[in-house]
């Protein structure tokens, strides 16, 4: 059994797994770097393919600091497989400068961000009430 959690807000990846011939990337220490790929290797199981998703991270649309293109480069970089844009539907601190009526717009810039890679986006949301 191979159990992954990577929580990109807290930049922390914990693996737990039977299977040895595994090779994970961590995060360099400092915190990220925009230069270098840091894909991260989740080896396929017997009869089981494996990939690796984010599914839990903010764009300006909500409480996140970045535009979702950036959240699709960073997720291409580093070699996830699957993302989820859940910006928060109550919580908005950037709606003085990002006034949206539509919720799934971040979902969709990051879509059509993605449209040339293989990267998968999900649409998501987060309710924090």
């Amino acid at each position: 059994m191979v159990l992954f959690f990577i929580l990109s807000d807290q930049q922390l990846l914990i693996a737990l797994e039977h299977h040895h011939h595994s090779s994970i990337v961590k995060p360099p220490a400092h915190g990220h770097n925009h230069s270098v790929e840091q894909k991260i290797y989740f080896p396929d199981l017997p009869n089981a393919k494996t990939i690796s998703c984010d599914f839990h991270m903010h764009t300006v649309f909500s409480d996140g600091f970045v535009w979702p293109s950036i959240r699709v480069s960073e997720a291409v970089r580093e070699g996830i497989d699957c993302i989820s844009t859940t910006e928060h539907l109550e919580y908005q601190p950037h709606s003085k400068d990002i006034p949206h009526p539509d919720r799934n717009r971040a979902y969709e810039l990051a879509r059509a961000s993605a449209k040339n890679t293989n990267l998968i986006v999900i649409a998501g949301s987060e309710i924090t009430r």
